[in-house]
């Protein structure tokens, strides 16, 4: 559950791991208690601010998850910059706090892409923050069979007003390579009207670089399927034998693996 993992807390001080409007309250020790506050319209946008407030000024590490896929985090307390900030890490403020002091955090929105594979091999996933978008039928003008691809290079996503009685929580709009506009929602709400949707789309290999990409993945399509069987089948068994014999890791380590991964939110 979400009030299990959302603010955790060690010896150290406080774990920030999931950022959304909340007000989360628990003692330090036991003669101090904190309240952590936060304003934001994260993950619409990337903006956080987070209000700390100790019953009295209590020194101890704060630490905030940063997400893997936020290449260029800004934080500041109380206005003043906090340096060496780093993707798919916890960064710690260890200071000491008095009621009232503030964290303010930019996380990097740009958008990104993931290149598909197998039977998706020319074709991509678009995330903007933490979010996969989506063409769905209900925002645009023509449907999932008609979706024109798009050109990575040129990609530039601009924000569209929401106006509907059940709105989506972002609404993009961007050029398709041949200039035809696409709007994009968040996947979370595609379909919310019972219209199709779709979260891939084809590309067009105006950029030299994504050629090779899918030229390279379409090479090791062609030589996983001239691999012997045999061969395949002891990998996988070895591969089986090592998941049995690894284990379960424990919940910090759960939580370090999981900030490195592009897709954790």
């Amino acid at each position: 559950m979400l009030s299990e993992w959302a603010v955790m807390a060690d010896a150290e001080g406080p774990v920030v791991n999931w950022y959304g409007p909340s007000r989360v309250s628990f003692r330090l020790d036991a003669s101090t208690r904190l309240t952590l506050v936060q304003e934001t319209r994260y993950p619409a946008e990337g903006a956080v601010k987070l209000t700390v407030r100790p019953e009295r000024a209590a020194k101890f590490s704060l630490r905030l998850r940063i997400p893997q896929w936020s290449a260029k985090t800004q934080v500041s307390v109380d206005g003043e910059p906090v340096p060496d900030v780093r993707p798919g890490t916890y960064h710690a403020i260890d200071r000491l706090w008095a009621p009232g002091d503030t964290v303010e955090m930019v996380l990097d929105m740009t958008p990104r892409h993931l290149i598909g594979e197998q039977e998706k091999a020319g074709k991509a996933s678009l995330y903007r923050g933490p979010l996969l978008l989506a063409f769905d039928e209900h925002h645009n003008a023509y449907g999932c069979g008609s979706i024109p691809r798009l050109d990575l290079q040129k990609l530039e996503l601009k924000g569209v007003p929401l106006s509907d009685a059940f709105p989506p929580t972002v609404l993009f709009e961007v050029a398709s390579a041949e200039g035809r506009p696409i709007r994009l929602c968040d996947f979370a709400t595609a379909g919310a009207h019972g219209s199709r949707y779709r979260s891939c789309f084809g590309l067009s290999m105006t950029s030299g670089r994504e050629r090779h990409h899918c030229q390279l993945r379409a090479e090791r399509r062609r030589q996983a399927r001239a691999r012997p069987a045999c061969r395949f089948d002891k990998y996988r068994a070895r591969s089986r034998s090592q998941r049995v014999q690894g284990g379960p890791c424990d919940q910090r380590q759960g939580l370090e693996a999981a900030i490195r991964d592009p897709r954790f939110p």
